[in-house]
């Protein structure tokens, strides 16, 4: 089998498919078009439930981590910490990556940098694939090649949203007079929402390269921006100055592509997983997300070769029926609100309630049960729209 991409989701998958039969290891090999050491635009967060899978998958962490114990949601003037006790870590994306590598080439994985996939077609019960280095007749092929996947192209999927980052070096004497190193804690500004824009910026602290780095960056989703005709990158350029960092740091773009309902993810020979299928669609996350993606797609792949059936009907359902999948669908419904005209409404509703306070906490730390608290939301909802809208 053939996996496409060599990040989180495409060295999970192949790994969790090793850790269910060892004897997958000959038969898998992954391609990925970069060459370490990669850089990504990337916040770098993992949350607890993305370290224990990689802990499960023997992957050694970075030895550079910044642990998170605080979130903090921001709007204008208006602030709400959330305490995080569950081990979330910020770790650089260029260090995570020669991490995965290392442990799938460990499980004696073959791992082929620098060779870039470029197509496929159906032959009989095989899937032919040509990169730019050669071609292969796989039975399985997995696009695990991020948001600008060009298997997922096969699907339909479109890119709707961007990030945006800038890595600020700090002296010791720097970093220790931020409040996002004093505290151990990531921001997430809201404040955008109130210019028009349908997105947040944020600061996180992070390691590279043996320095402290302040990493701050706005997601925004593109298609909805009506600010004043001001473009995204001067609109971040504009904040960091405001953060008395004026003309450092060099803007890095990326597109995002959110989860969507209405995508499909996998075709007879053929399954996506992280990024390729979509990023939490209200803060753009995707790294524990793409980890736990790779267990998902190694389930179903090894269940299909094992009943010699490999259409993957099964997938969606697999997926959506995972914490990862209660988890796209609570933010799918909540990016909806949050990036709307309403979005002060839902923001006040963060700010304000218990209940809400809780599920948005939970997710730092894995994954909340949307089902669990479905009833709780819509009765809070209505409590809400009747008293308080």
């Amino acid at each position: 089998m053939l996996i496409v991409g060599a990040g989180p989701a495409g060295v999970s998958t192949a790994l969790h498919l090793l850790k269910i039969d060892p004897a997958y290891g000959p038969r898998v090999v992954v391609i990925e078009r970069a060459a370490s050491p990669r850089n990504k635009v990337c916040g770098g967060g993992v949350t607890g439930a993305g370290l224990d899978l990689l802990r499960h998958l023997r992957v050694a962490l970075p030895t550079q981590t910044q642990p998170i114990r605080t979130v903090r949601f921001r709007r204008g003037q208006r602030i709400l910490d959330f305490p995080e006790r569950t081990g979330t870590v910020v770790v650089s994306r260029r260090d995570l990556d020669r991490c995965l590598l290392e442990g799938a080439r460990a499980a004696s994985i073959t791992v082929r940098e620098g060779e870039a996939y470029q197509g496929c077609r159906r032959d009989g019960d095989r899937i032919l694939v040509t990169s730019d280095k050669t071609r292969y007749a796989c039975r399985v092929l997995v696009g695990a090649d991020g948001s600008a996947s060009r298997v997922a192209v096969l699907f339909g999927a479109r890119r709707m949203m961007g990030g945006l980052r800038v890595e600020l070096p700090l002296s010791e004497e720097s970093a220790e007079a931020q409040w996002e190193f004093q505290n151990a804690a990531m921001t997430f500004d809201f404040t955008p929402l109130s210019k028009g824009w349908y997105g947040y910026l944020w600061r996180f602290p992070s390691v590279g390269l043996g320095r402290k780095l302040l990493n701050l960056g706005f997601f925004y989703n593109r298609r909805r921006n009506t600010y004043g005709g001001l473009s995204p990158r001067q609109y971040l350029r504009d904040f960091v100055d405001d953060q008395g960092f004026p003309g450092l740091g060099r803007i890095q773009a990326a597109a995002i592509r959110p989860f969507r309902f209405r995508q499909a993810f996998s075709a007879p020979g053929i399954l996506l997983a992280g990024d390729a299928i979509g990023t939490d669609p209200l803060l753009g996350e995707g790294i524990s997300e793409a980890i736990l993606g790779g267990k998902l797609a190694a389930e179903e792949i090894h269940e299909g070769l094992s009943r010699n059936d490999v259409s993957f009907t099964g997938y969606r359902h697999r997926v959506m029926a995972s914490r990862l999948g209660s988890w796209f669908r609570s933010t799918w419904v909540l990016a909806r609100l949050f990036y709307s005209p309403m979005n002060s409404f839902w923001l006040r509703m963060v700010f304000e309630s218990p209940s809400v306070r809780r599920y948005v906490q939970e997710r730092f730390s894995g994954y909340p049960d949307f089902g669990r608290d479905k009833r709780a939301l819509l009765g809070l909802l209505l409590r809400y729209t009747l008293y308080r809208g």
